[in-house]
């Protein structure tokens, strides 16, 4: 298990209430990663098609976007479901990523690896 990995564990299953120092180095990993997914967010104003041969389309839907922030879903649309539908806000001045919600607002996926049983 790397240190990435080691850190998100940490976060998902200690009990006690997070620092700031923790959910702000977690915005920042979240940054770094959506950069390595989509290298080009930064310049991103309308809603994009991310097209692989043999996997489902990634759509990245612009809700908001100013020249410091934007807010975007990130989904696969499978007929009339959306998943994993994620919404997220970027702070591309701070360089930090917060995920405002993951599948209709209040689900967590509860085969993730690091969800609490």
């Amino acid at each position: 298990m790397g240190i990435e990995d080691n850190f998100l564990k940490s976060l998902y299953t200690q009990h006690n209430p997070k620092r700031y120092s923790d959910v702000s180095a977690l915005f920042e990993l979240n940054y770094h990663k959506i950069l390595k997914l989509i290298p080009t967010l930064k310049e991103v104003t309308n809603n994009r098609i991310i097209r692989h041969d043999s996997m489902q389309d990634l759509h990245l839907l612009v809700e908001e976007r100013t020249p410091y922030t934007g807010t975007f879903i990130l989904t696969h649309i499978l007929g009339e479901v959306n998943r994993p539908d994620i919404k997220f806000k970027i702070f591309f001045d701070a360089k930090l990523l917060e995920v405002l919600s993951v599948c209709n607002e209040t689900t967590l996926n509860s085969s993730h690896p690091y969800a609490m049983i």
